[in-house]
């Protein structure tokens, strides 16, 4: 029998609570997430790790804490 990974790929946009819930039943549904546009500060990173239990994940910020910010934030990636 083949062993199989699923791989899913989300452009969040943002990662507002109705956002986190999507994520999180993806993550039900595959091994690997990739998202894109979390929008997440550098410090804000960790959170991702408490969008579903038991989640590992790495990720990067799309801007620089130092960066004045005109209108909302943008970038970032993650693997989950």
């Amino acid at each position: 029998m083949a062993n199989s990974i699923t791989v899913t790929s989300y452009n969040s946009r943002g990662l507002k609570q109705s956002k986190q819930n999507y994520i999180s039943q993806l993550l039900n549904s595959c091994d690997f997430l990739f998202l894109q546009e979390q929008w997440l500060s550098e410090s804000k990173l960790e959170s991702l790790g408490r969008i579903h239990s038991g989640v590992l994940y790495t990720s990067v910020s799309g801007f620089d804490n130092l960066d004045i910010l005109k209108g909302r934030p943008y970038g970032g990636c993650a693997i989950l």
